[in-house]
């Protein structure tokens, strides 16, 4: 059996992690490749099962056709129709109690996942949030870099637990397709 794993500039990270774990098994043979050099390729054929990884429209392009994602919660998606799967994290932030789920979710699939402190600047006071708009704009600067750097590492975390979670739950389901 063959598979391609398809990936974007955003997703070649998590498509290799995908590569590495399904080549634990037996009997696959895996390649992955940019989606620049799945649309110049013409070795693909119905025969083959492609998983496409990342938000980007490709996906955009397959979800409508997909009657039902096989999984879709926490901002995660993945889902399949025939031989080919996408899998991707939503393009939106996860609010405090989405987070907390996704965290809980998230340590049941993975024992090395860490939460982080979602939401920073809803945790300041609002009397400080004004001094800080009137008085101090690189401090409020800084909280929202850190704020960008939180949910860059959320978005991380999503990608993991997604390729971790279709890898367990949903791998054997759609190459039995």
């Amino acid at each position: 059996m063959e598979i391609y794993i398809v990936y974007d500039k955003n997703s070649k990270e998590y498509a290799g992690y995908l590569f590495d774990l399904i080549s634990t098994k037996e009997n696959i043979i895996t390649t992955f490749m940019s989606i620049k050099e799945y649309e110049q390729t013409s070795q693909i054929t119905s025969e083959n099962h492609i998983i496409f990884i990342g938000n980007n429209e490709i996906t955009e392009s397959k979800v409508k056709f997909i009657p039902e994602m096989e999984f879709s919660e926490y901002g995660i998606n993945y889902g399949w129709l025939g031989k080919s799967a996408i899998a991707y994290v939503e393009d939106r932030k996860l609010d405090e109690k989405e987070y907390k789920s996704f965290s809980e979710y998230a340590t049941k699939i993975n024992k090395k996942f860490k939460e982080e402190n979602l939401n920073i600047i809803d945790k300041i006071p609002s009397l400080f949030k004004w001094i800080m708009l009137f008085t101090s704009i690189w401090i409020g600067g800084y909280i929202l870099y850190s704020s960008s750097k939180t949910q860059k590492k959320i978005r991380e975390q999503q990608y993991t637990i997604l390729i971790n979670t279709f890898f367990m739950n949903g791998l054997e389901k759609f190459l039995g397709d």
